[in-house]
């Protein structure tokens, strides 16, 4: 089998969840299905091209258009759509992978044209609701969907989306979180915690929850104020400021850290090491008419793999990574009083934080390993065989027909 992909970004030129994810999927399909059957088209804006080695074929597409012009290419790009029509009279794939559900409409229009199925990955809040018409009922059309979590899923089936059309595929650990060693604890200690968030500070994203964690503190202030957990923030981006502006006005500057992102795999080990608790209370809902709330959340994974276990709120992806108590600890939503006491609970009981490290170690290890996520994709895959056809459509186009009109 041969898969040809559609990329919204990529690695080469935006590093974050999505592109990971999918330079990942990509990997493992490459290696499940033998050399030459994974091509992946990228937008290229301007300057270089950085490419690195990869087990995959990428192919750069020439993208020129700005302003108005640049959210259409955006979505359906005659680049593309030339440059796939062409890779698929020499390469003959036999499955579309669209990256992003934006993309969703020009993979259905290429699966008509090259006769064969697409499939969409969905990650989180772009396919909760709220779609575009054009983009919803493309995504319906898709033979099956490749979701990131269970909580992405089971959203989609209460959408009325069926369930066998959807497979979910975890995100893997990336390379120097598998097989760690756990972290130790002094059992004996009984200090203030040391906490940690790792996240964009990006102010379309404040449902994270950092403000959520400063305000338990403040709590905390008020009534243990020699249990103050010490609090570092690690990311950078435009909500900072208000942020800081919090941990000013709730005098909490001796205790709380911002650190600016890092890529180095190194250094974030370390800081996961340093923390005796991964804290993200991220919510979920819908609110000023979008969607928000975490799909998956790879940092609670990263963090587990170290033997340090984390806090968050009982909703979102997390649920597919965390058991309270068990692998984690999970509250509920906009519950800042539990956060606060849960906090407390914690600083004078350092044997029940690494009884639930070393369960999420474990748990994360059997479950979110490349070799897990490759186990996950053979079995999409697999499933998918039997009723997914190679057949022409009604009303396919022949390929040299659209190239040429193209050109």
């Amino acid at each position: 089998m041969k898969i040809l992909c559609l990329q919204q970004s990529s690695v080469f030129q935006t590093y974050g969840g999505i592109e990971y994810y999918l330079h990942d999927l990509l990997t493992l399909t490459r290696k499940l299905l033998g050399p030459n059957s994974v091509t992946t088209l990228v937008p290229q804006r301007s300057g270089s091209f950085n490419l690195f080695d990869t087990d995959y074929q990428v192919v750069p597409v020439p993208y020129s258009f700005t302003g108005r012009a640049q959210k259409i290419e955006n979505r359906l790009s005659p680049n593309m759509i030339s440059q796939a029509l062409s890779l698929a009279q020499k390469e003959k794939p036999q499955l579309i992978w669209v990256g992003h559900v934006s993309l969703a409409p020009m993979g259905y229009a290429l699966s008509k044209i090259m006769r064969i199925p697409f499939w969409t990955m969905a990650y989180g809040l772009e396919v909760w609701g709220g779609l575009g018409l054009p983009t919803e009922w493309a995504l319906r059309k898709s033979e099956a969907i490749l979701s990131i979590s269970h909580w992405t899923k089971d959203i989609l089936v209460a959408r009325g989306f069926q369930n066998a059309q959807i497979h979910v595929v975890h995100p893997c650990l990336q390379p120097g979180f598998e097989a760690k060693p756990t972290k130790s604890y002094d059992l004996s200690l009984n200090t203030p915690l040391k906490l940690l968030t790792v996240s964009r500070l990006d102010a379309s994203e404040q449902y994270k929850g950092h403000d959520h964690v400063l305000q338990a503190l403040s709590g905390i202030k008020k009534t243990h104020p020699h249990l103050v957990p010490q609090y570092t923030i690690q990311g950078d981006g435009n909500d900072r400021p208000r942020l800081e502006q919090l941990v000013f006005f709730a005098g909490l500057q001796d205790h709380v850290k911002f650190l600016g992102r890092t890529d180095n795999r190194e250094q974030l080990e370390q800081l996961y090491r340093d923390s005796d608790l991964f804290i993200m209370p991220s919510r979920f809902g819908c609110w000023e008419g979008k969607w928000r709330g975490e799909g998956f959340g790879i940092v609670y994974a990263e963090a587990a793999a170290l033997g340090v276990p984390s806090i968050a709120y009982q909703c979102g992806g997390v649920t597919d990574i965390l058991q309270n108590e068990k692998t984690g600890f999970l509250v509920e939503p906009d519950s800042i009083q539990r956060l606060g006491d849960l906090l407390i609970e914690l600083t004078h009981n350092r044997t029940r934080i690494q009884e639930v490290g070393q369960r999420a170690q474990k748990h994360v290890q059997e479950h979110f390993s490349a070799q897990s996520m490759k186990r996950q994709i053979a079995n999409a895959l697999h499933s998918c065989q039997s009723i997914t056809e190679i057949r022409p459509s009604a009303d396919s186009i022949d390929i040299p027909d659209v190239l040429n009109t193209l050109s």
